[in-house]
């Protein structure tokens, strides 16, 4: 087996332990951890595979690629996450400015990646 199948065996049962854990018990702070360590591991399985070509055929293009997706996708789902989690405290607490903060963030991240 290549360093490619181990990462990419390894990266697969990450993920599904980290969709059961958030199924199981979806307010656990250790959630966030388990989906940062995935979206890693899906990163150097990508570099992995990228670097198992021949040496004429390396070109950092996947992995650079890769690695912008995985951060502007994470950006993005912060953002929703954000207003999701702002929609939810102002239906429970009501309207006021405390209750405001995570849906302004959530735009701000949102309107940030717009921009780009």
């Amino acid at each position: 087996m290549t360093a490619t199948w181990i990462l990419g065996v390894l990266t697969v049962l990450v993920a599904g332990w980290t969709i059961w854990r958030i199924i199981r018990e979806p307010r656990n702070s250790r959630n966030g951890l388990l989906i940062i360590a995935t979206l890693f591991l899906v990163w150097l399985t990508a570099l992995a595979s990228e670097l198992q070509g021949y040496p004429e055929d390396r070109s950092p293009s996947l992995v650079i690629g890769s690695a912008l997706l995985i951060g502007v996708l994470s950006i993005i789902a912060a953002g929703v996450y954000l207003l999701i989690n702002g929609a939810v405290v102002i239906r429970r607490e009501g309207f006021s400015a405390a209750t405001l903060v995570p849906t302004v963030f959530g735009v701000g991240l949102l309107g940030t990646i717009a921009s780009l």
